[in-house]
């Protein structure tokens, strides 16, 4: 009997091989209770085969999630790539959407079709310089046709009569220099009491009095903006700016730096050669630099355009401590200080992105401007030219509004571009060639009596 239990038991390990424990059957009373160990399962072909198939599972499960995994990397590396390609794409798209309203401000009168509006019959747009022929030119060159036209004495004062003598807008203190001699002071433009452009008198202390009046408009400034970028900035805070004459093509650009305190004294003294002047700094109203480009058109509507800094005037250079001691070393002009607080498109590119932005404004928004760039352009028809009288199609001039004894104003700060007349540009290319032709003839006839005389 006890033979034929121990058969019995195997049998039942046979047909129970994932069993595990003791052998629960209950034991004969001539028989001993039978025990499972883990060692009876290892010569049995049954057990081998559940290890292999349970082997097999996990190779073929290890396998699979290695598949996923790199499934799942290769589709993040296409999500990283089409991430990419969309941000480039909106890049691309931003700079194209801003270069597109820098060339709406950029108003080059070379082409056949005038930009923004100006009539072009009767005259030939396609010279390579629109302003050859012309006695007035924008940008720095036109500071000098804005001094008074004819001046009063009285009592030992001047007296200008507004609008017909002088022209009767607000404009900061601006230094024209030579361009035959550089660093030559030609001209000291401010405003009066009254309002007027005047011309002051350059003394021989004109440099710390000019100094001391740019200081002082800093000082007396209301803005809180400015009040406290001049304590952040101390001696560095902008007091003025220089401006240097760059045309390229038709279009009248000046590159422009801001001038800290610490170094104006010396920037007066020695500037760049060329077109070039130094304008006392207007802080603009709000808490980034902003100016206002007007353009006046005699026949339809004006309009207008806002450009504005996306850095604020607060913003703190990184690489250093802004005015943490009086010891300032570097250039004349601060690169830093122009970045926060010029909006100036003069580094753009057709690559990158510039931190500026243009809005296109209403002519009922900019009221204002558009009667002061009037104003300029009747005062300019009046002034006798070599070419005669002037005849503006479109005036385009830039302002800055700031707040001045808790009221806001309009402060003049440059001509930009213009347009004039058909029948006024065909007469001043027709005077200016034949100038330029008796000077030539004249010169030649010089030449020959020397030679004359010589022999």
């Amino acid at each position: 009997m006890s033979g034929s239990g121990s058969k019995a038991a195997k049998a039942l390990r046979q047909l129970e091989p994932r069993r595990r424990g003791p052998n629960l059957t209950p034991p004969q009373s001539h028989a001993s209770p039978q025990y499972y160990s883990p060692h009876d399962d290892q010569d049995d072909p049954a057990y081998s085969d559940s290890d292999d198939e349970e082997q097999r599972l996990m190779t073929q499960q290890s396998h699979q999630q290695k598949v996923l995994a790199r499934l799942a990397r290769k589709e993040a590396e296409e999500q990283s790539k089409l991430e990419q390609q969309r941000k480039r794409m909106i890049q691309r798209r931003k700079i194209k959407t801003q270069q597109d309203m820098f060339n709406k401000i950029v108003f080059d009168h070379s082409n056949n079709d005038t930009n923004n509006g100006g009539s072009t019959k009767g005259a030939n747009r396609m010279d390579d310089n629109y302003y050859q022929y012309l006695p007035i030119k924008p940008g720095i060159e036109a500071y000098k046709w804005l001094v008074p036209m004819r001046e009063e004495t009285v009592g030992g004062k001047k007296h200008y009569r507004p609008g017909l003598d002088a022209l009767q807008i607000i404009m900061p203190d601006t230094i024209l220099y030579s361009e035959r001699y550089a660093g030559v002071a030609e001209m000291w433009l401010s405003t009066n009491a009254k309002g007027m452009v005047v011309s002051k008198r350059l003394g021989k202390k004109w440099i710390p009095k000019f100094s001391q009046k740019a200081n002082t408009a800093i000082d007396t400034s209301t803005s809180s903006i400015a009040t406290s970028t001049t304590k952040v900035l101390k001696l560095r805070r902008p007091v003025s700016v220089l401006k240097i004459s760059h045309w390229k093509n038709n279009e009248s650009r000046n590159i422009t730096r801001v001038i800290p305190e610490y170094s104006l004294p010396a920037a007066l003294k020695a500037p760049t050669p060329g077109a070039v002047c130094i304008q006392n700094y207007v802080h603009s109203r709000g808490v980034h630099s902003s100016c206002y480009r007007v353009v006046w058109n005699a026949y339809k509507p004006a309009t207008g355009f806002m450009i504005s800094s996306e850095k604020s005037y607060q913003e703190r250079e990184p690489s250093s401590t802004v005015g943490a001691s009086t010891n300032h070393t570097g250039a004349l002009v601060d690169d830093f200080l122009s970045t926060t607080h010029l909006a100036s498109i003069e580094h753009r590119s057709e690559e990158a992105r510039i931190p500026i932005t243009v809005f296109e404004l209403n002519s009922k928004a900019i009221a204002g401007p558009i009667k002061e760039t009037k104003k300029i352009v009747q005062y300019l028809e009046r002034v006798k030219t070599k070419s005669g009288g002037m005849k503006f199609d479109q005036m385009v001039c830039d302002f800055i509004k700031r707040t001045s004894k808790n009221k806001d104003e309009w402060v003049f700060l440059q001509i930009k571009s213009f347009a004039v007349s058909p029948t006024c540009w065909s007469r001043c290319k027709k005077l200016g060639i034949s100038r330029n032709v008796s000077a030539r003839t004249a010169g030649e006839r010089k030449k020959k009596r020397c030679r004359t005389r010589r022999r």
